[in-house]
């Protein structure tokens, strides 16, 4: 079996060593540049990358609102078309109801002329009763042109 050494190495041995000012340059060059600049360009990218997004979500941000006060403004031109529509469709339910009005109006001359026959054909007999019988024929007829006017 194989024993391992083991690398033991004394204090004294590292303060003994004096260090020279070549060695120290040459730790300075083996070492990796300074990322001091790095990081100030590093950091100046990311500020103007700032700069960059802040502006373009600003525009983006006024054109939104610019397209929200065009909604705005569109929101009373649908009022004004919502209540043109119900006019619409009101003066539609009238023109619905025309054909009913022509007849009943047609209904309502003829009850009328019927009436003033009965009237002066009332006026013509020398009877009474006939007479009596006529005025409630009338008095019918009226009511029905009442009917008709509701």
């Amino acid at each position: 079996m194989a024993t391992s050494q083991e690398k033991v190495h004394h204090l004294e041995d590292y303060k003994a060593k004096t260090y020279t000012e070549e060695s120290i340059q040459d730790v300075g060059k083996a070492s990796p540049r300074d990322m001091g600049k790095a990081a100030i360009i590093i950091a100046i990218l990311s500020v103007v990358l700032l700069v960059i997004f802040f502006f373009g979500l600003n525009q983006n941000l006024a054109g939104l609102t610019k397209q929200v006060a065009k909604l705005s403004s569109l929101e009373g031109e649908v009022a004004r078309i919502d209540e043109t529509v119900t006019a619409v469709d009101a003066r539609m339910t009238e023109l619905e109801k025309l054909p009913q009005k022509t007849r009943n109006m047609m209904i309502d001359q003829s009850l009328d002329e019927l009436s003033n026959r009965l009237n002066y054909m009332s006026g013509y007999l020398g009877d009474e009763e006939s007479s009596d019988k006529l005025y409630q024929a009338m008095q019918l007829l009226k009511q029905v042109q009442a009917g008709l006017d509701q």
